[in-house]
């Protein structure tokens, strides 16, 4: 650090070297020298600030490898079943499907490489969704190792590969059986929840411990819909309500004296406004109403009812009143004198 700090004297003694000396050549490299110490002095200590805060940091958990890896397996080995039951036709509706939903591309992105339109895109995302959520549905009933599982369902996948034959006739029996159909239904929404958090829930044997959570998850979903529907039907009861026309009140009795207690008549009451305008209707007439006569163009005046009218003046009707408008107060005051 010694000679670090002597050749910066030096360097910088030479940079700004005086053409005339008002004082002795030593002292002023002494000075040069103090200063370069100081400079040198301050940028240590920032430094061992900066190492102390360092130093008190908690370390950051490094991630797991090969928990990393079991992740990658898991959900690659998924997927393999899952287009497996899809098969071939719609194998490229659940890649689009996947890769938007475990990548960081976009639609868009994905539409311009594979040239593409954007709405088709969509369309075959979405299709690949929606075959995606049954043949998931349809696997977690065949992984369910439940003590009440359908021994008919495993009965029928037994020693048969992923296809789409065996999706079928699966489903048809899932459509027959009560217990199978609601399972079903949990598990649609369930599983394509669980792809779109692949790091979270894809952690080790998927296909085989997910029918241990399933009913925990869908029954809270299940009492969070059904808060959320409570809700939303008590504020629509409350905001339905339309204040209806008053009705006239029950007669009061007034005792005067010694005369007997008159009933008070009915206040009359209007109904109230409507803000809507609606046509009016016309009343049923008891007797038959001639048919109105046709409408006739109108006609210009002719010079007998032209010299019957008044002529017109340059007054109006407003300045005849006892108080005119403001804007014409000078008029009205000079008609009057």
């Amino acid at each position: 650090m010694a000679e670090d700090a002597t050749h910066t004297v030096i360097l910088r003694a030479m940079s700004n070297l005086p053409t005339t000396f008002d004082r002795s050549l030593k002292s002023w490299l002494c000075t040069v020298a103090v200063n370069v110490a100081r400079d040198i002095r301050r940028s240590n200590r920032r430094n061992e600030r900066i190492v102390e805060e360092l130093q008190k940091q908690p370390e950051q958990p490094r991630g797991d490898r090969f928990r990393a890896v079991q992740i990658r397996l898991d959900t690659e080995r998924l997927l393999t079943r899952l287009k497996g039951l899809i098969g071939e036709s719609y194998a490229e509706h659940v890649d689009l499907s996947t890769v938007v939903l475990l990548t960081n591309i976009t639609e868009r992105d994905l539409a311009k490489r594979l040239g593409l339109s954007l709405d088709t895109v969509k369309n075959r995302r979405r299709t690949g969704r929606m075959k995606v959520q049954e043949a998931a549905a349809v696997l977690s009933l065949l992984t369910d190792d439940r003590h009440d599982s359908c021994a008919l369902l495993l009965r029928i996948a037994t020693n048969r590969e992923d296809s789409p034959e065996l999706l079928h006739e699966l489903r048809v029996h899932i459509n027959r059986c009560e217990r199978c159909k609601d399972r079903a239904k949990g598990w649609k929404r369930l599983y394509w929840s669980i792809l779109a958090i692949p790091g979270i829930a894809l952690c080790g044997h998927l296909a085989d411990r997910l029918a241990e959570s399933g009913p925990r998850v869908r029954f809270a979903a299940v009492a969070t819909a059904v808060a959320v529907a409570g809700i939303l039907f008590l504020q629509g009861a409350t905001s339905s309500e339309t204040p209806s026309a008053l009705e006239p009140g029950p007669t009061i009795e007034l005792p005067i004296g010694r005369m007997n207690a008159v009933p008070a008549a009915p206040l009359p009451v209007s109904p109230p406004e409507s803000t809507t305008r609606t046509p009016a209707q016309p009343e049923r007439a008891l007797v038959a109403v001639p048919p109105a006569p046709a409408a006739t163009a109108p006609t210009k005046p002719t010079a007998e009812a032209r010299a019957g009218r008044p002529k017109r003046t340059h007054r109006r009707e407003h300045h005849r009143t006892a108080e005119p408008r403001k804007k014409c107060r000078k008029t009205y005051v000079h008609w009057n004198i």
